[in-house]
């Protein structure tokens, strides 16, 4: 199993030889994880889907979804199951940040939205992970831009601010890229 994982992880072509000794949910989960490594987004969903039909309670393939989910940017479809992520493990950062990331983009947003969106943003700002930081910055971005609506040069400033501090960051990067597309910075 850790060697399809590792393998899955890194999406290496192994992993099929060695993924075929497993049957049932931990092969779907696998075969979900591995797509997902693969940046094969739709396959990955369609494997995860099967694991979580399969295993409703599976909370390592209810986080895989949200995260394939996230990246094909389907932000209603995985707002219920990043929620409820989130409450099963409200300490790890991935999890507040993918609710995060999926109510943010709920329109229109309730002031209830609101205040949890902020709760998010203040336990990411105290979480003890080593990418809190950025993820709170990546956060930062898009709440002054799909809640606050900062003006234009505000948010230039807040973006630039935080890809000169995390210059590699794909969260950051994800985060601006809504603002940017809409005023043609890309």
């Amino acid at each position: 199993y850790w060697l399809c994982s590792a393998l899955a992880r890194i999406a290496h072509k192994r992993f099929n030889d060695e993924v075929k000794y497993f049957k049932g949910v931990d092969e779907f989960f696998l075969r979900g994880f591995y797509h997902r490594n693969a940046m094969e987004y739709d396959k990955a969903e369609r494997w995860l889907g099967k694991a979580i039909s399969k295993s409703p309670n599976l909370q390592r393939a209810k986080r895989e979804m949200v995260t394939v989910l996230l990246a094909q940017e389907k932000f209603r479809e995985a707002l219920d199951m990043a929620r409820d992520n989130y409450h099963s493990n409200p300490e790890n950062s991935y999890q507040i940040h993918g609710y995060f990331r999926c109510l943010v983009k709920k329109s229109p947003l309730s002031s209830e939205d609101k205040d949890v969106l902020k709760r998010l943003m203040e336990e990411m700002k105290c979480n003890l992970s080593d990418k809190h930081e950025e993820m709170y910055v990546a956060m930062d971005i898009e709440y002054k831009d799909l809640v606050e609506h900062r003006g234009m040069a505000e948010m230039i400033a807040v973006i630039g601010d935080a890809e000169a501090r995390f210059p590699n960051s794909d969260n950051v990067r994800q985060a601006s890229k809504p603002f940017k597309q809409r005023h043609s910075i890309l």
